[in-house]
């Protein structure tokens, strides 16, 4: 059987720009881009023609004191808006809260908690 909706309350939550700050925030995830539906339909797949395939090369060979890539991306966010998303928290217990869907000009979208900070529990679960 399904747990019992329970009222929470309401929260504040960030302005979009605050909420766009937190994508580079690590305790707002990091974890990249989400794949969602196509808002309006089913998209067209360019038509591609086969390629050759490439033979296999070895990876190039990271030297002495080489600098290594982060995982940094730079996008332009285009559009925020509010909305809800089941956050989990470490019990188990899964909470409908305020978050932004962030989105760019080429459609990818993330999804970012919108209530404010002094109302999240920031230390280490377990």
């Amino acid at each position: 059987s399904l747990t019992p909706r329970v009222g929470i309350g309401s929260y504040d939550v960030v302005s979009p720009a605050d909420a766009v700050e937190r994508l580079g925030d690590p305790r707002f995830g990091g974890g990249g881009m989400i794949a969602w539906a196509a808002r309006d339909g089913v998209q067209a797949v360019p038509e591609i023609a086969p390629a050759e395939p490439e033979a296999p090369t070895v990876p190039p060979t990271v030297g002495e004191g080489a600098r290594f890539a982060g995982p940094v991306t730079d996008v332009t966010i285009t559009d925020a808006r509010l909305g809800l998303a089941v956050q989990y928290q470490p019990d188990g217990a899964a909470v409908l809260l305020p978050a932004y869907e962030l989105s760019d000009a080429d459609g990818n979208v993330w999804s970012v908690v919108a209530v404010v900070d002094d109302r999240l529990d920031f230390s280490p679960a377990g």
